[in-house]
């Protein structure tokens, strides 16, 4: 059974307090203050979901660039390994005093 809700002509305000009790049959005693706390809050519950979005998003491109990183070093690191074994195997003796070699797609400079 629904039930109409209490015309504002039938509240009633109690003195020295913030409170009204909204209709005579209702029992329902609403705090006046909290008015409107509703939207201020899901505004608020909004606006920190959306930073922990961009900070989630901002997290995951860092991520990302510390893993391009580190495998461009490894890649580097391992060039420079590989014209070094070359060298050491090519010269015996006197080297010269450069010697640049192309290997998988990089120069190691020795």
């Amino acid at each position: 059974m629904l039930t109409e809700r209490p015309h504002l002509s039938e509240a009633v305000h109690f003195p020295h307090t913030a409170c009204v009790r909204m209709g005579t049959g209702t029992g329902v005693i609403v705090d006046a203050r909290r008015g409107g706390f509703a939207l201020a809050l899901v505004l608020i519950l909004l606006f920190a979901i959306g930073v922990l979005g961009t900070v989630g998003f901002q997290v995951a491109q860092v991520e990302s660039q510390l893993s391009n990183q580190a495998r461009e070093m490894h890649l580097a690191a391992t060039v420079a390994e590989a014209g070094l074994k070359r060298f050491l195997g090519e010269h015996r003796g006197h080297p010269p005093d450069t010697t640049i070699y192309g290997i998988n797609g990089g120069q190691a400079v020795v």
